[in-house]
C-alpha cells in the first residue's frame, strides 16, 4: 500500500514547489447562490486568468501550495474506504459502496483500502483539505483529487493529479515509461473558475503532448464534477459523519442530497485496473 504522506509530499513537488507551512487567508465574497458544483474539463484544457484575476490566483495558488505543505498532526485526520475482497460489484451488479473506518497513523492503511482519504483542519478545526485516492490494486499508477476550501468552506482549488507507467508517449527518451499529468482549478467565492493549469510531463520533467501517448488518456477516470463546498463533498463520499465524529468543523452542512450526487461505479480500464468514478445527475 502506497504512504499517502509520501503521495502528499510527491504532490507538493510536482504540483507546486515547496513552501511555507502556515496557510495564508484568502480574500472571500460573500454569496447567497453559490452552485454546488462545475463541470470538469477535459484533460489538457487550460483556463488563462484574466488580467483581473491574476492576483488572486496567485493567492490561491500560494494558498494552496501551503496547504500541501502542513505537516502531520493533530490537524490531520486519515480514513479509508474499504471494500472486502476488492469486490465493488454485488450479486445484482449494484456496486458496492463499503464502509467508512478511521485510520490512526500513515502506516496502518487496511489492507482492503479501496480509496483513502487525508482530511486537514485549520485551527479551529474547520476541514480545509481533502484529498481522495483511490488504490492501485497493480501498483503502477497513483491519482488522487484534492480540494481546498476557504474559511466558509466553499472551493477555491481542485488538484488532480495522474501518475502512472507504461506509457508510450511521443518524444520520451525510453518508453514505455512514467507519465506524470497535473491539473490546477481555481475558484471565486461564488463558484467561477478564474483559471485553470495543466502539464503533462515524463520523469525528467519534459513537457509531453496529451495526443501523442498511445495510452489510457490521464484523466479518464476523474470526476465529472468539482464538488464547490465542503459539506457537499464530504457528504457525497459519505465521510460527513466520520468527519464531524472526528471533531472535524463542516462549515457548509447540505440540507438533502444534491442532484448529482456522487455514487461509486466502478470500471476496469483496457488494459488497466483504474477504477473510474461516475456521478449519477438523475439522482433527486
Amino acid at each position: 500500500m502506497l504512504n499517502k504522506l509520501a503521495v502528499l509530499a510527491a504532490l507538493c513537488g510536482v504540483l507546486v514547489p515547496s513552501g511555507a507551512c502556515t496557510p495564508s487567508a484568502v480574500p472571500v465574497v460573500p454569496s447567497s447562490s453559490a452552485p454546488t458544483e462545475i463541470q470538469t474539463l477535459s484533460a489538457g484544457t487550460t483556463v488563462s486568468a484574466t488580467t483581473a484575476d491574476q492576483g488572486d490566483v496567485a493567492r490561491l495558488k500560494e494558498n494552496m501550495k501551503q496547504w500541501f505543505a502542513v505537516k502531520p498532526g493533530p490537524q490531520m485526520l486519515l480514513f479509508a474506504r474499504t471494500v472486502p475482497g476488492f469486490e465493488h460489484t454485488g450479486d445484482d451488479g449494484d456496486p458496492k459502496i463499503g464502509s467508512i473506518v478511521r485510520v490512526a497513523n500513515p502506516d496502518a492503511w487496511p489492507d482492503d483500502t479501496s480509496e483513502s482519504y487525508v482530511v486537514i483542519l485549520d485551527e479551529k478545526k474547520r476541514v480545509r483539505f481533502v484529498e481522495i485516492s483511490p488504490t492501485s490494486l497493480s501498483g503502477d499508477w497513483n491519482v488522487s483529487w484534492t480540494t481546498v476550501f476557504d474559511e466558509q468552506g466553499r472551493t477555491v482549488a481542485y488538484a488532480d493529479h495522474y501518475g502512472g507507467f507504461n506509457a508510450m508517449c511521443e518524444g520520451m527518451q525510453d518508453p514505455p515509461g512514467l507519465v506524470l499529468a497535473n491539473s490546477m482549478d481555481f475558484f471565486d467565492a461564488k463558484g467561477r473558475r478564474l483559471a485553470r493549469e495543466y502539464r503533462l510531463e515524463d520523469k525528467d520533467g519534459k513537457r509531453l503532448k496529451l495526443d501523442g501517448c498511445g495510452f489510457a488518456s490521464p484523466g479518464s477516470g476523474s470526476p465529472k464534477y468539482i464538488i464547490l463546498d465542503v459539506g457537499t463533498l464530504l457528504r457525497d463520499n459519505r465521510l460527513l459523519d466520520a468527519v464531524t465524529a472526528a471533531g472535524g468543523v463542516v462549515a457548509t452542512v447540505p440540507s438533502a442530497p444534491s442532484k448529482t450526487q456522487q455514487v461509486f461505479d466502478w470500471h476496469l480500464l483496457p488494459g488497466h485496473d483504474l477504477m473510474l468514478r461516475t456521478r449519477d445527475a438523475s439522482m433527486e
